[in-house]
């Protein structure tokens, strides 16, 4: 769990089980996705705190202002905040593992009866109109991420059920080029909010974090445009 990619698998995971849980939760009445989902969004949280800080150095190391060597401090800060993220991490994964296998118990057992196709239809409908409905609204940075959220969900259901399809308006690659963007887009706002706590702030620091909001803001316009 120490390496970047490691952490960043994880959250994929848990973000496919999570599109799992909620189809569960709209076909079977007796399931109750928080009781189930609450161990694992726990692990989902404390690997957040990590992938934030890993996303930062990320973003630091395309600017312009790391070859000019003016984020060393923050880049040792941001190593420091890792290192006491990733001990709190493992912390949480030990405690929830044996909730986490409960779950795991009962979701196998709904699986090994199977799912109805019109029941994952509908779901994929329910996603489609929620993406549509948001799209005619301005889009403020809460609601471009949700339809992020909402396209991954769309996905990997999609994906996953295999011969169904609900039309889009744009073919499941081009959902998820699409989708990438906006992500790559939020690194950048997530970078803006990391930077702005460090602490102590300097002029370096503040140049900084006016260049990741400078591209931050000019991503989302072209993303705004291309929705």
């Amino acid at each position: 769990m120490s390496d970047p990619e490691t952490v960043h698998e994880l959250r994929v995971v848990i973000k496919k089980l999570r599109a799992l849980y909620e189809l569960i939760s709209e076909v079977e009445q007796h399931f109750d996705f928080d009781l189930h989902f609450d161990p694992i969004k726990s692990v989902f949280k404390a690997a957040g705190r990590i992938r934030d800080i890993d996303i930062t150095l990320d973003c630091l190391k395309e600017s312009q202002e790391l070859r000019q060597g003016k984020s060393e401090h923050i880049t040792t800060v941001l190593d420091r905040y890792r290192n006491s993220h990733l001990s709190f991490a493992r912390k949480i994964v030990r405690e929830s593992i044996r909730d986490m296998n409960k779950s795991h118990l009962e979701i196998e057992k709904i699986l090994s009866i199977g799912i109805k196709s019109r029941s994952a239809e509908q779901f994929l409908k329910e996603r489609v109109s929620k993406i549509r409905n948001i799209r005619r609204k301005h889009l403020s940075k809460t609601r471009l991420h949700t339809i992020r959220k909402l396209y991954k969900e769309y996905l990997y259901i999609s994906k996953a059920s295999g011969s169904i399809t609900v039309p889009l308006g744009d073919t499941l690659s081009q959902v998820d080029e699409l989708q990438k963007r906006i992500g790559r887009w939020h690194d950048y706002l997530i970078a803006t909010s990391v930077i702005e706590i460090i602490k102590p702030a300097g002029e370096a620091q503040h140049e900084i974090w006016e260049g990741l909001e400078k591209l931050e803001k000019k991503m989302r316009r072209s993303i705004i445009k291309k929705l």
